[in-house]
């Protein structure tokens, strides 16, 4: 997330969430389709095998995307808008299927309470990222340059006085 720009990101918010999430059903479905009719297997197996093939990496799609030099074009800041949203979206998949396996029954409660979070987390640090942090982050730099100066023109004094 830190190679995001953050006013593209805000241009293209939905589309890269509608692509997250179509990069994790597609996957996810075709793995399960497959593990039932190639494999014959059945139940939180066919569930498994599909989730498996959910992930994403966008650890890689950086790399690739620097490498081609379109990382900081909206192309690029879409495509890694999406590859993070499905990672968060797989890694949800996986915690219920985590939930299915151990308890055997899901309750809608242990569907609801991930995604809520997740959601909430992205919102609530989206949210700070584009509105509070510059704020803070101006204020904290303006301080340390302050103190800086004072410290500097101190030790000037001090080192002119000692010439004297």
């Amino acid at each position: 997330g830190l190679e995001m720009d953050l006013a593209i990101l805000n241009k293209i918010g939905l589309l890269g969430l509608i692509i997250g999430t179509v990069g994790l059903i597609l996957p996810v479905s075709h793995g399960m389709l497959l593990s039932w009719a190639a494999l014959d297997q059945t139940g939180s197996t066919v569930i498994a095998i599909g989730c498996s093939f959910g992930p994403t990496s966008a650890g890689i799609a950086i790399n690739v995307l620097g490498q081609c030099g379109i990382l900081e074009r909206p192309i690029g800041q879409l495509v890694l808008a999406s590859a993070i949203i499905d990672d968060m979206l797989a890694l949800l998949v996986l915690s219920l299927l985590q939930a299915l396996i151990t308890q055997g029954d899901v309750e809608s409660t242990d569907i609801a309470i991930p995604i809520i979070s997740a959601f909430s987390w992205l919102f609530v640090g989206g949210g700070l990222a584009l509105f509070a942090a510059p704020a803070l982050f101006e204020k904290f730099f303006q301080l340390l340059q302050s103190k800086l100066c004072s410290r500097f023109i101190n030790l000037f004094r001090l080192d002119r006085q000692g010439t004297r």
